[in-house]
């Protein structure tokens, strides 16, 4: 009984999402990404599923499995971000191979689906463990959560595999009693895995195509560093709440991935662990004045939450703001 209408509440939620992000986002920017195509591919899935298992129409039977490969690929350039090319053609292969192999051969989808499924985790999983200057529109205090995120996808995209494997041998042996259960856990997998897009979709510019010298290995990251560290210092970029890789380096004329590789060969830390740890000092300053909320003091350095603050400030400082106000109070009534 449940297989009926939670597809379809999943579907009118997954819609709602995408009016929440659209809402969220900066009105000079009212484009459709690649976010919002993933939420609003993902609401016609849903209401497919409803409408092929809840009602029995057999016509959709061959259109799920391609609506389905399509959904990795987006989930993938929702953290990518890559600009418009022919290149991203390649990423609807899947779903003409597995729209030929219905055709063909149909027993093949059982195992064309999950593959892609994993594929692209795969794929999500190494850009996880990459550098800033593989999601440069993410904010630098927000990119823990953004990794996050990335993380928890990639989790829905395998236990969505596993559930596509789960389907078939459920078919194969008892004729889909199971199917209920299974597709309930593919549906809540799903909403938790567009809610963690959501998560960690934030305000940001489109990635944008960079020229080719910007690619080039500079073996001294030295200069590449003064030059960042100068433009933060004069034009201090690190109190930019909505600051990015892409911002940084477009603000001190240095291709993002030169950014990227001098800050961790100077300062032996990524970019937004150097940012934020500037904030922190910022932060500290402030901190000293008994009378300044912490409140106030999180959002004029540069944080957007106050758990982004409250973590980078545990990760430089090792204590927490209120503690380390304390201490620095009891420290200054003893000199």
């Amino acid at each position: 009984m449940l297989l009926i209408p939670f597809p379809f509440l999943t579907s009118a939620v997954l819609l709602v999402l995408l009016l929440a992000l659209r809402a969220m986002r900066d009105p000079g920017r009212p484009g459709f990404g690649y976010l919002d195509a993933f939420f609003a591919l993902a609401a016609v899935q849903s209401l497919l599923i409803g409408l092929r298992h809840g009602y029995g129409i057999q016509g959709l039977a061959s259109l799920l499995p391609v609506t389905a490969v399509l959904l990795p690929p987006l989930a993938y350039a929702s953290f990518v971000r890559p600009p418009l090319s022919r290149k991203l053609l390649w990423h609807a292969l899947p779903a003409v191979l597995v729209f030929f192999a219905w055709r063909v051969f149909p027993p093949a989808i059982d195992l064309a689906v999950p593959l892609v499924f994993l594929a692209y985790a795969a794929r999500l999983g190494v850009l996880g463990s990459g550098q800033e200057s593989d999601m440069p529109w993410a904010r630098l205090s927000d990119m823990a959560s953004s990794r996050a995120a990335l993380w928890g996808v990639v989790a829905a995209l395998v236990v969505s595999a596993v559930a596509d494997i789960a389907i078939a041998i459920d078919f194969g042996r008892t004729g889909g009693a199971f199917l209920g259960p299974i597709s309930l856990v593919v549906q809540a997998v799903t909403l938790i895995g567009v809610g963690l897009l959501l998560w960690s979709s934030v305000p940001g510019e489109a990635a944008a195509p960079e020229s080719e010298d910007m690619d080039v290995e500079v073996p001294n990251r030295a200069p590449d560093f003064e030059a960042v560290q100068q433009g933060v210092q004069e034009q201090m970029l690190h109190l930019d709440p909505d600051l990015n890789l892409q911002r940084l380096a477009r603000k001190v004329g240095v291709p993002s991935k030169r950014v990227s590789a001098a800050v961790n060969a100077v300062e032996g830390v990524n970019v937004s662990q150097w940012i934020n740890r500037l904030r922190i000092e910022h932060a500290l300053t402030q901190l000293r004045d008994p009378d300044r909320l912490i409140l106030d003091v999180i959002y004029s350095s540069g944080f957007n939450t106050k758990s982004s603050f409250h973590r980078e400030f545990k990760r430089v400082i090792g204590e927490t703001p209120s503690v380390w106000r304390t201490q620095h109070a009891h420290r200054e009534a003893a000199e």
